[in-house]
């Protein structure tokens, strides 16, 4: 009976521990991975680059566009990540004029990053073109 009951402590504490660190493991992993360039898939002669710095840069025919920074986070707009997003983080863009905008991030493979705008609808697909590493 007493290892019965010290089993159930012993999953108890790693459920909670799963809640804790996860979304933090999952931030550091999309982090890494995010990192390169990106063309969209509706259309090809848009492209975006994540950098290391924090730095998401928009270009359209070769030609940049815009420069905003960016970060994982696990609430953004009242919203959190765990609510509505499947990896359980939000990408928030933060353009120079300060309003910052936010993404659930649908899927962030290899090769596919989908994003999900908050409030507007719609996904933004994109194919990795070149890795950060």
């Amino acid at each position: 009976m007493h290892l019965q009951h010290l089993l159930q402590r012993c999953w108890i504490a790693a459920c909670v521990l799963c809640v804790v660190v996860a979304p933090g493991y999952a931030q550091e992993t999309e982090e890494k991975d995010i990192i390169g360039i990106w063309v969209s898939t509706e259309d090809p002669d848009t492209t975006i680059q994540f950098t290391e710095g924090g730095l998401r840069q928009t270009y359209y025919e070769g030609e940049m566009r815009s420069e905003y920074s960016y970060e994982f986070v696990e609430e953004c707009e009242g919203v959190t990540a765990l609510e509505q997003s499947p990896l359980g983080t939000v990408l928030r863009i933060v353009p120079n004029t300060g309003e910052q905008r936010c993404y659930h991030v649908m899927n962030l493979a290899d090769e596919r990053l989908t994003l999900a705008s908050f409030g507007r609808g719609g996904f933004n697909s994109y194919e990795r073109v070149e890795s950060g590493s």
